[in-house]
């Protein structure tokens, strides 16, 4: 015995502009999946790190505007410590720039992180890590943006940018 299923597909209900706001979700859901998208901030210890809008597709050789937020938790005061800024991609470190920050209970930092010519297009991820000046890491995080290939496809660029 065969038991069939009848699937019913009807035009969807609703004012147009319910049903574009559909469809946009729809294009940035499936975007996110084709590019491994992690929309999610990683944040461990005192550090958070955002990739501003605007900036989260790139080409190579653009820049990347990145927001880093910390939290001296525990201070006895002023103290330095060291920012590292990373540009990851499958595991392999295309970026690196390292500073010392004076910080006494919190600041926030804006860096621009220029993407060499040679990055590979896919997903990215800007990591920045805090460490104390004898070394000890206080904290990480990390957010992931896209690089696009010379030769991209106007559609998937466009995708990219619909998603939030």
């Amino acid at each position: 015995m065969e038991i069939k299923k009848r699937v019913a597909i009807s035009k969807p209900r609703g004012d147009p502009s319910t049903v574009t706001m559909l469809l946009v979700f729809a294009i940035m859901a499936i975007s996110g999946m084709m590019y491994g998208i992690n929309s999610n901030v990683v944040r461990e210890g005192n550090v958070r790190l955002n990739v501003v809008d605007g900036y989260k597709s790139v080409n190579p050789g653009e820049d990347v505007l990145v927001e880093a937020s910390l939290t001296n938790l525990g201070s006895r005061g002023r103290e330095d410590i060291i920012l590292e800024f990373r540009i990851d991609c499958d595991g392999d470190n295309f970026y690196k720039k390292t500073e010392t920050l004076a910080i006494e209970t919190s600041t926030g930092v804006v860096r621009r992180l220029q993407t060499p010519q040679n990055i590979p297009s896919g997903s990215c991820d800007v990591l920045v890590v805090m460490s104390s000046l004898d070394g000890e890491m206080s904290g990480v995080a990390s957010e992931s943006f896209v690089v696009f290939g010379k030769n991209e496809n106007i559609f998937a660029r466009l995708f990219s940018f619909l998603r939030f």
